[in-house]
């Protein structure tokens, strides 16, 4: 989150001198780590001994490649992967269900930066747009994006392969059991990292794509997302939230009767959003209680660095794939590299087609984020203009 990269960019300026927008942190999102998201605190406590040795061994590995630098030269290249679907299937009622649809809107594309020194390749950086939550649990690691570093490693030599999560806000793996998602295995993370291999080392091999060229210029500006105050609850329906009984001891009897495991898991993932929203709503009344004022907007970072041939853009959020094709569209004709969770994560970015549906990337999510409630439904626009002028600079 914001609060994590700032620290880390005030600990890398003092002990690199790096400026905070000199840097850009990105993420790869996992269901199979430990929470570091102290603005989050819905998803439980953050681990300080943990929090302060990753934010240390982030910095350690910054230091040490900035005292190993050498010459090499950089290439941009595309490709595509298939193993990702939309999860907003629409329903009779004009709304969406959090379910595989086949034919939902999805950003196939695979952005690929790679250097090398003469023959050798050097490291590999690439975006792809699509969750790497094919399982979760108390298994500890990268979902499908660690496996695929394993096998383009062993198929191009590179000793850094690293891996940012694109527009995929609203997909998944696609692992569906006829109307419903289900969980998926260790083999099923292996499969899908194999896949996402096979759409990056074959285009380095054959030493495709074009050198990006410096020199180069850096913009990192905010686009202002304002929440919808129409879409706010009342006091009263605030009130009627909260559920002074739950208890979690009951959440293996939910959905014991549902045909298959990943139906009872839905069911008491309901279950469990009813707590969320409860304990939102006492924060929210205690912020009332307590006279602060609740926020009318968030920022969002966009970070674009500009070469000659190509731009490359940061977006500080759940970047949804309606979102990532429209910027596309917006920047036709132009080489670009798109990136989400970039420099924190200021909450899911859908379109405003996605907000006349609803569903939790648009009515959800916000709760977990502490939001008094969604954003307006042009928050697409904003940050496209925003991307617009930053690449024009």
């Amino acid at each position: 989150d914001r609060y994590f990269c700032d620290d880390v960019k005030r600990k890398i300026e003092e002990r690199t001198g790096l400026a905070p927008d000199q840097v850009w942190l990105g993420a790869t999102h996992t269901h199979c780590g430990p929470q570091l998201i102290k603005s989050m605190p819905l998803f439980g406590p953050v681990n300080e001994e943990y929090y302060d040795d990753f934010c240390n061994k982030l910095i350690d590995a910054i230091e040490a490649a900035m005292n190993d630098l050498e010459e090499a030269r950089l290439f941009y290249t595309q490709s595509s992967c298939d193993i990702g679907i939309n999860r907003r299937r629409p329903t009779e009622d004009g709304k969406v269900d959090w379910a595989p649809w086949e034919e939902g809107p999805v950003d196939r594309t695979v952005d690929i930066l790679y250097c090398k020194t003469g023959d050798t390749v050097k490291a590999i950086l690439y975006s792809f747009g699509c969750h790497p939550t094919t399982f979760g649990g108390f298994y500890v690691g990268g979902d499908y994006v660690g496996f695929a570093r394993r096998f383009i490693q062993e198929n191009t030599g590179a000793g850094a392969v690293m891996f940012i999560q694109g527009a995929g806000g609203e997909v998944k793996p696609n692992l569906t059991d006829e109307y419903n998602f289900k969980r998926g295995t260790m083999d099923d993370a292996i499969h899908f990292g194999q896949k996402v291999a096979e759409s990056v080392y074959p285009k380095i091999a054959e030493n495709s794509g074009i050198e990006v060229e410096v020199p180069f210029s850096w913009k990192l500006e905010n686009a202002k997302l304002p929440f919808d105050k129409s879409k706010q609850k009342s006091i009263e329906e605030i009130r009627g939230k909260i559920i002074s009984d739950f208890d979690y001891s009951d959440i293996d009897k939910i959905g014991a009767n549902e045909p298959t495991p990943y139906a009872q898991k839905k069911k008491q993932a309901e279950f469990i959003s009813r707590k969320t929203e409860s304990d939102w709503a006492e924060w929210v009344l205690l912020q009332m209680n307590g006279g602060i004022e609740l926020p009318g907007y968030v920022r969002l970072e966009v970070h674009v660095l500009n070469f000659r041939k190509i731009s490359m853009i940061g977006l500080a959020g759940e970047i949804c794939a309606t979102v990532g094709l429209k910027v596309r569209q917006a920047l036709e004709g132009r080489n670009f590299w798109l990136a989400g969770y970039s420099n924190g994560v200021s909450g899911y970015i859908a379109s405003s087609e996605d907000y006349e549906l609803e569903g939790y990337e648009v009515s959800g999510f916000y709760q977990y984020y502490k939001y008094p409630g969604p954003f307006v439904s042009d928050i697409d626009q904003r940050i496209i203009d925003k991307v617009k002028e930053l690449v024009s600079k």
